[in-house]
C-alpha cells in the first residue's frame, strides 16, 4: 500500500483527486497481485502474453475486458500515466546501424535498451514496415525469422539475440529504414521505438578507365580525355583532375548494365591547354570515381610536351665550294620530304 501511494505522489493534484488515488491504488495493486503470483505461474502467464502481444491480440478476458476498457479511459483522461511507472521504468532505446554497407558482406545491428524493472516480452526488428526478425525469451524458439519474396535477408541465427542481429551476404534491396521495437510485461504493455537508415552499396569491381585522343600535347591544344567507372550501385560519382587540381568535367552520363541495377559511370572532359598546364615537360591528367563513403579510387595518365614543328633553315655543307643548299621541311598530311635545291654560285 504504501508502494502505491508513493507512485500515486507522483501526479500531483487534480480536479478528481479521490478518483484518481483509487485508480493508481487500484493499478498497483493489482501490479503487486500479479508479481505475487508470478512464482507459481510465471511461465504460463507470460507465454500467453508473448503469443498475443507479439503476435497480435488483447491477452485479456472477455469477462474483464469492460473493466479494462473503463480502466484505460479513465487513465487517459486523468492523465495519470505517471502513476504507472512507464516514464520512470521504460527508460531508453537506441539503436547502431552503419549508415553504408558494401553487398554480399555482414552487417550487425544493434538494439541497445535500458528496461528498468519491467520484463521483456519480444524484441521485433522492422524493415520498413515489415517484420523480419523476432527474439522472444518465453518462446520456442527463442529467435524467429518472417522471410519475404521481395526482401532477401539472411540472418546468423547463431549470432543474433535480443540486442545483436547479425545479417550475412546483405543485399541491395536490404537498403531503407530499420526499426527496433521493443514490448515489456503486462499488466500495461509498453512498446518503445528507435529507428536508423541503412544504404546497401555495391562497389566497382576495377579502378576507372582513363582514355584519350592522342599521347602528347602542346599549348592551345584541346585536351579531350573520357573516364569510365565499372558498373556499380549507386552510380559512381566521377571527377577529373590536372596536375592534382580539380577540373569540371564537361559531360557525365550513366547507364543501366542489367537488372540488378548496376550502372555504368561515363565522363568526358574537354580543356584549352595553355603553358602553365606543363610543369617539367610533363602534363598529369586523372580520374576519381567515388561510391558514398566505402569507395574512392583514381586512376592518372602522364602526357608528354610536343615541342613545335621546326622552322625552315638555309644551311652550307662545308667541302662543297661553289654550292649552296637550301632546306625547306613541308609536313602535309604525309611523312617529311625534304627537297635539296642544288644551284651554282
Amino acid at each position: 500500500m504504501k508502494r502505491a501511494h508513493a507512485r500515486c505522489s507522483e501526479c500531483g493534484p487534480s480536479f478528481c483527486h479521490s478518483l484518481t488515488i483509487f485508480t493508481c491504488d487500484f493499478s498497483n495493486r493489482s501490479t503487486l497481485l500479479l508479481a505475487g503470483r508470478r512464482k507459481r505461474r510465471v511461465y504460463r502467464q507470460k507465454t500467453h502474453v508473448l503469443n498475443t502481444w507479439c503476435g497480435g491480440g488483447m491477452p485479456v478476458n472477455n469477462a474483464i475486458m469492460p473493466l479494462l476498457v473503463t480502466m484505460v479511459t479513465i487513465l487517459l483522461i486523468l492523465n495519470v500515466g505517471g502513476c504507472l511507472g512507464v516514464d520512470k521504468y521504460m527508460r531508453s532505446i537506441w539503436v547502431v546501424v552503419p549508415p553504408e554497407v558494401e553487398r554480399g558482406t555482414a552487417v550487425t545491428l544493434q538494439c541497445l535498451y535500458d528496461l528498468g524493472d519491467r520484463f521483456l516480452i519480444c524484441v521485433d526488428w522492422y524493415r520498413g514496415n515489415y517484420v523480419f526478425y523476432r527474439y522472444a525469451p518465453l518462446d520456442k524458439p527463442v529467435t524467429k525469422i518472417f522471410p519475404r519474396s521481395d526482401i532477401n535477408v539472411n540472418v546468423d541465427l547463431s549470432q543474433s539475440n535480443d540486442t545483436h542481429l547479425v545479417i550475412k551476404n546483405v543485399s541491395l534491396d536490404f537498403s531503407g529504414d530499420l526499426t527496433c521495437e521493443v514490448t515489456t510485461e503486462p499488466p500495461f504493455i509498453t512498446t518503445i521505438t528507435a529507428s536508423a537508415s541503412i544504404d546497401v552499396e555495391a562497389l566497382p569491381a576495377r579502378d576507372p578507365i582513363v582514355n584519350v585522343d592522342k599521347a602528347s600535347y602542346q599549348p592551345r591544344e584541346t585536351l579531350r580525355v573520357n573516364c569510365t567507372s565499372h558498373p556499380s550501385h549507386p552510380p559512381a560519382a566521377l571527377s577529373f583532375f590536372v596536375n592534382n587540381l580539380p577540373v569540371p568535367a564537361s559531360r557525365w552520363t550513366e547507364v543501366v548494365k542489367d537488372d540488378q541495377l548496376l550502372m555504368w559511370s561515363f565522363a568526358e572532359l574537354k580543356l584549352r591547354l595553355q603553358e602553365t598546364h606543363f610543369r617539367h615537360g610533363q602534363l598529369v591528367v586523372g580520374c576519381t570515381a567515388i561510391v558514398g563513403s566505402l569507395y574512392r579510387r583514381s586512376t592518372e595518365i602522364n602526357l608528354a610536351y610536343r615541342s613545335r614543328d621546326p622552322i625552315p633553315e638555309r644551311v652550307t655543307l662545308p667541302g662543297n665550294q661553289g654550292q649552296r643548299i637550301n632546306v625547306s621541311y613541308i609536313q602535309p598530311l604525309m611523312p617529311t620530304l625534304i627537297i635539296f635545291v642544288l644551284t651554282s654560285r
